[in-house]
């Protein structure tokens, strides 16, 4: 026999940030209070000080078909907001088919295509590199350093974290 598992200790896992054993524990809850502690996970993994994307839109997948289909334009929005567009097209991707359509059609004519677009805005590389080292994006940066002269390439990879640089090293080495 398996013990019954409360509302209680779920809280408990949520508020320990395991939010992942906290779905798997919600088997023996009725619907209805399972998808409310799912938005109060989604609002705790989009909150401003956490933000941790790629788990909110794996967590969306558990609401129903219309809510999901709302939280996952929430996390797109979040994603181009921080002109991350290929992954709010990916983001979008979830989506039912008329809703993706509708919302990669509006990407596409707020004219953004990726990179492109981001480059146009800053016409600069130095203020996009360091827009995208600000936000944790390495390897989108290191892809764009390429366009740029040695020397400032070189002082953009002193400024990257231990770990990045390691690789960055490795994938120099293997090719």
């Amino acid at each position: 026999m398996t013990p019954h598992i409360t509302r209680d200790v779920i809280e408990i896992m949520i508020s320990k940030r395991k939010y992942f054993h906290a779905i798997g524990m919600m088997y023996s809850l009725p619907k209805d209070e399972k998808n409310e502690l799912i938005r109060k996970i989604l609002n705790h993994l989009l909150d401003k000080n956490v933000m941790l994307i790629d788990e909110a839109r794996a967590v969306a997948v558990y609401l129903p078909k219309l809510e999901k289909n709302e939280w996952i334009k929430k996390i797109a929005d979040i994603q181009a907001e921080n002109f991350l567009f290929d992954d709010a097209r990916y983001t979008a991707g979830q989506m039912s088919d008329l809703d993706k359509t509708k919302y990669i059609s509006a990407l596409f004519k707020k004219g953004i295509n990726a990179p492109k677009a981001d480059r146009e805005r800053y016409k600069d590389t130095d203020t996009l590199i360091k827009k995208y080292l600000s936000m944790g994006m390495f390897k989108r940066a290191l892809k764009i350093s390429k366009d740029l002269p040695e020397y400032k390439r070189t002082a953009y990879l002193t400024s990257l974290p231990a770990e990045k640089k390691v690789k960055n090293q490795k994938d120099k080495s293997d090719s």
